[in-house]
């Protein structure tokens, strides 16, 4: 699905922070913690910019194990 998104333009975060686990979260969206489980929120939206990133070759993150 991210994938998908990012090559629509839309951008995506999967958030599994504190809001996940906060019991006014749940009144919010009207689940019963003691039944259901939240394992993540899937945030998306168009982006205001599209930050540049520089990636390092893979060669400089790897290690060769004997």
């Amino acid at each position: 699905m991210c994938l998908y998104l990012w090559s629509e333009g839309i951008g995506f975060k999967w958030n599994t922070g504190a809001v996940t686990r906060a019991s006014g979260f749940f009144d919010l969206i009207s689940v019963n913690p003691a039944l259901e489980t939240v394992v993540a929120l899937v945030w998306f939206g168009y982006p205001a910019e599209i930050p540049s990133t520089a990636r390092k070759p893979a060669s400089e993150s790897l290690i060769d194990l004997p």
